[in-house]
Formats: C-alpha cells, structure tokens, sequence
C-alpha cells in the first residue's frame, strides 16, 4: 500500500492562488466592466473628511459616455504650497479591482505612501484609477492615458511633462501600467508592475503582444517589475519574458505570494527595508529629472 504524504505548505499556497486567478477569470468574463464604484464605508468617510486630502471623483468619459470614477489624494503640502506644480502617481488594481482597491487593501498609512511624502517638496499626488475591471479591454488605454490625465491637470496643479507622471499596477494593473508607458512615453515617465499579469482574459494575447513589441522597440524605458518569490508560476514566466526586452532584472519579493499588500510590506533581504520604499524612490527618482517638453 501506498502512504499517502501531506503537501507542502508551498503547494497548498500555490494551488489556492491559481485557483483565485481562475475564479478571477471567470467572474470578470462573466460581466460588463463597471468604471465606477461607490464605496460605501469608505465613501462616507471620505465625504466626511477623513481622511484629509482624499476625494472621490468623476469626469465624463466621451469615449465611454458615461462616469468613470478615480480617488485622488493630495499630500500635506498641496493646500499651502499653493505656486508649486505637483508630479503624479497613477495606480491600477489587478482584475476586478476599482478606485478603492489600494486605500481597502493596503491603506494610505502604508510604508509606500508615507515615503511618497517624506520630503514636503517632492511629493507627489497620487491617482487611484478605474480600469474598468480589468484594463485589459479596447478603451482603456485611451480613457487612463487621455481622459484620466486630463481630467487631473485640469482640476488640479499638475506637472504635465513626461517625467512629472508616473505609474504604478498589480497583476493585470501592472499589464495596464506597462501598456500605458510604452504606448505613450511623451505621456508617462515611469512604471512600476507588480506581479505583472495578463493570461486571464480573452483581450489579454493582443495586450500582451503590444506590450512585447512596443518594449522591442524601447529598450531603455523606465520600468520596475516584481515578482513574488511564491507567486503563480504563470506570472513569473511572463515577468522573466519581458524583463530582457525592457532592459531590466525582475526584483524578487522574498517568501510572497500573489498579493499586493503583503507584497508591499515585505520587508527585501538586500537592505530589510519594505519593498515599498523601493517603489517609492523608483517614483521620486523619475520626478527628480528634468521636465520633458509638454505633450
């Protein structure tokens, strides 16, 4: 007789995140992208003021027509410093997320956004968009590059050079964020993707082709790209593919799975510091060059 061998905690870990990526799959395919979300909780909170410095908005999308929603949060100095121009974040969720997945699941008291801050004179406001579930469909890219940015320069004082906007997604926001940087330089200085993925949807062959063929042509663009050391085998095939063509080496998270939060609180054994103060720097670096020539 055979004895039967418990599996690794590892294998347990891994087969729960593909199965999530597939519960994913099928529950995005099974609906329309919704581009706006109300919160509830945190919409009320938000309305009442707290926390500080974070709106919940909507412009008119021409190219969907309809809303699309965005939470944009403003630093400390925004208020006062009232002659200065601010560089821009821009953040994605991964499929199925909306506007509030970050503030839900990783929260404006993360190491991240407080080393955004660190330095009243280079932070930065940070965008959190609506990718209309996935980003992974035919308007998006317009709607985040065009609409989005606009919307944002018009209503607020804003870097509008190349250098002054960076991006940042997980998962399928990291697709996202790669797309939107090698599509439109003139627009997006920098990307950082986590967990960059895209084999989930039926859009996802062509969005990855254009990734793969715009980072050919563009070698040297500006790109961070992590992995969970535990992440789907799947996404590491597909961070390992594309970091030669960007030029870049995949930065590891040790002992992570596919998960944002943790992902941005790992603490990396090169310095022991949270990966997010290295996705913080990575943003401020970009900002600290030289103003591009206005699109």
């Amino acid at each position: 007789m055979f004895r039967k061998t418990p599996l690794p905690a590892r294998v347990w870990t891994w087969l729960a995140a593909l199965a999530a990526s597939a519960a994913a799959c099928r529950s995005t395919q099974a609906r329309t992208p919704t581009w706006v979300s109300d919160d509830s909780t945190l919409d009320q909170r938000v309305r009442a003021g707290e926390p500080s410095g974070v709106k919940h908005a909507r412009f008119w999308s021409k190219t969907l027509q309809r809303d699309v929603g965005a939470v944009i949060v403003t630093p400390p100095s925004y208020d006062s410093d009232t002659d200065r121009r601010y560089p821009v974040v821009y953040v994605f969720p991964g499929i199925g997320g909306d506007e509030w997945t970050y503030l839900r699941d990783v929260g404006l008291e993360s190491t991240a956004m407080k080393a955004l801050w660190t330095e009243p004179t280079k932070a930065p406001l940070v965008v959190f968009g609506n990718p209309g579930d996935s980003g992974g469909h035919q308007h998006a890219a317009f709607v985040l590059s065009e609409e989005l940015v606009g919307f944002v320069d018009q209503n607020y004082r804003t870097r509008t050079d190349a250098n002054g906007r960076s991006l940042e997604g997980f998962s399928l926001g990291g697709a996202t964020a790669l797309t939107l940087l090698l599509h439109r330089p003139d627009v997006f200085g920098r990307a950082v993707a986590i967990s960059s993925a895209c084999y989930l949807l039926p859009e996802c062959d062509a969005l990855r082709a254009g990734i793969v063929a715009h980072a050919k042509r563009q070698p040297n663009a500006k790109v961070l790209l992590a992995i969970g050391e535990r992440d789907v085998a799947k996404n590491r095939a597909i961070n390992d593919e594309l970091a030669p063509l960007l030029g870049v080496e995949v930065q590891v998270v040790p002992n992570a799975d596919h998960d944002w939060a943790a992902q941005i609180a790992t603490r990396m054994r090169s310095d022991g510091r949270e990966f997010g103060s290295q996705i913080s720097e990575f943003h401020l670096a970009g900002f600290a060059l030289a103003p591009t020539p206005p699109r």
